[in-house]
């Protein structure tokens, strides 16, 4: 006999990390054959409830000299992402923004 599987993929259309995941999630779902739960979440409510302060540092981090290697990194950790689900990532100007409204 075998064990039935629940998927439940949360997700914000505003994160790249989503697109990533959304590339290796749709594969996984037809080799299982198994039913999905898509659940839509807010990061920027996760972010409110657990830590403010990311906002502050994301953003220093996209405007402040200092943190250019912090910048590099990020960069460089989305590239490898993007690589490994086969897809092209590029920002759009303004990124991040929010996804309330999406």
């Amino acid at each position: 006999m075998s064990k039935s599987v629940d998927l439940e993929f949360f997700y914000d259309c505003s994160s790249p990390w989503t697109y990533f995941a959304f590339t290796r999630i749709i594969p996984l779902v037809a080799q299982l054959g198994q039913p999905v739960r898509w659940r839509p979440i807010l990061v920027g409510g996760v972010f409110n409830a657990v830590n403010r302060e990311v906002y502050s540092a994301r953003q220093a981090m996209f405007t402040n000299p200092d943190n250019k290697r912090r910048l590099d990194y990020y960069l460089k950790d989305m590239a490898d992402w993007a690589g490994l689900a086969a897809v092209t990532a590029i920002m759009p100007p303004g990124h991040p923004i929010s996804s309330v409204k999406a």
